[in-house]
């Protein structure tokens, strides 16, 4: 695998290019000459010490982090008269890495962190000496607090860096620590394997390791796409298995429909229902059990979706209904197609309904090869648009012997 290889060259000076890049020199006193007019201040005040510190950290600037025997000079001329300024730890740190005195370096770096902790100079530069000397769980904190400072580059750049670190087997338990203790990054970061497609096992080990307390509803942010992924890829059992578990669902009911009769709370993801409240229509759970759907009847609507795992075989799919639609024939129907291609499986119009509940049946096959179905509640556009209100008390799917 190339994360491997490319873990090795995680030096990243691309990263201090671009901090540097964002670093604005800001002192006080002197910050609004410094600002508009460098030059002019360095002329009024050559031997200034906020001049000198300025002036060392634009040389280390257009040095593109490395520093010069100048900008070097006018940090440690400057430390004495300011001894809890950034520049002289950052810069001598900065040498010290370059003559490749690491431990000095480190030292240096640290102080200077110590000083400033939301310098993402300081901190790309401790990434540096971190990555090169395979510190997995120092360099992920550098990259965890560089994603919170710098969040425009959050996205592009830290998140997927610290992403390489994520199959470290022996530094899992660290790594995890590191994500605890950013709650934000931690997410945005699960988020991103599930993206790029990493082993679904160990997005779930990190979620779990990283969890601070129980599962929160911020977890379906990363939880639901990856049950949506392996769906994608035709691991619909394992994705099932997983959706269980994430949502607490539980197992061994026996049900081949989840919550068929609306009187449980909405689970999120693909095996729970998926009401629409926008476009064409609107499904919502009602103050008793039942679906309340309004349709408006102008366009094809999708009301309420589920996916559902039925083996090859004969089933029956009964619904209960009642309401108040115009002309008593509902636009409304029960559809059950293969999720994978196969053709359309159900199609039942509910027919007419009035105030009284009416039951209604179909019998369908699921032939082999049909791993996973999708069973949809759809609105069809009659000729003359018309609004229907509708009661769906319940729906079953049984098995037809």
């Amino acid at each position: 695998m190339q994360r491997t290889t490319r873990r090795s060259h995680l030096v990243l000076l691309s990263v201090a290019s671009l901090l540097l890049a964002l670093l604005v020199v800001r002192t006080t006193g002197l910050a609004v000459v410094l600002e508009r007019d460098f030059a002019r201040a360095a002329a009024l005040a050559p031997q200034d010490t906020r001049v000198e510190l300025a002036s060392a950290l634009l040389l280390f600037h257009l040095g593109e982090g490395r520093p010069t025997p100048n900008s070097l000079s006018f940090a440690l001329r400057a430390a004495p008269a300011a001894p809890l300024a950034l520049e002289p730890a950052l810069i001598s740190g900065a040498a010290a890495a370059a003559a490749g005195q690491a431990r000095r370096a480190e030292a240096l770096l640290l102080e200077a962190r110590r000083r400033d902790p939301r310098s993402p100079l300081v901190r790309a530069q401790l990434l540096q000496q971190y990555a090169a000397a395979g510190r997995v769980a120092e360099a992920a904190t550098e990259l965890a607090v560089l994603a919170r400072l710098v969040p425009a580059a959050a996205g592009e750049l830290f998140i997927p860096q610290l992403a390489f670190y994520a199959d470290d087997v022996a530094n899992r338990a660290a790594y995890a620590r590191v994500l605890a203790a950013h709650p934000q990054v931690r997410q945005a970061l699960l988020q991103h394997l599930v993206a790029i497609g990493e082993d679904p096992d160990l997005v779930i080990e990190l979620g779990v390791r990283s969890r601070q307390g129980t599962a929160s509803e911020e977890d379906e942010a990363w939880q639901m796409p990856l049950v949506r992924r392996l769906i994608e890829a035709g691991e619909v059992q394992r994705a099932y298995r997983l959706w269980l578990r994430f949502t607490g669902s539980g197992a061994g009911t026996g049900e081949l429909l989840h919550d068929g009769a609306f009187n449980q709370l909405p689970r999120p993801g693909p095996f729970g229902w998926q009401l629409s409240n926008q476009g064409g229509g609107v499904a919502e759970l009602g103050n008793r059990p039942g679906l309340v759907v309004s349709y408006y009847g102008r366009e094809p609507a999708e009301l309420a979706r589920q996916l559902v795992l039925l083996p090859p075989g004969r089933y029956r799919l009964i619904s209960k209904v009642s309401g108040n639609v115009p002309a008593g024939t509902s636009a409304l129907s029960w559809r059950l197609a293969c999720l994978r291609g196969g053709g359309e499986l159900l199609n039942r119009p509910l027919g007419e309904v009035t105030a009284r509940t009416r039951e209604l049946t179909a019998d369908f096959a699921v032939p082999s090869g049909c791993t996973g179905q999708s069973l949809v509640l759809v609105g069809n556009p009659p000729e003359f648009s018309k609004t229907e209100n509708v009661r769906v008390h319940e729906v079953q799917i049984r098995r037809v012997s």
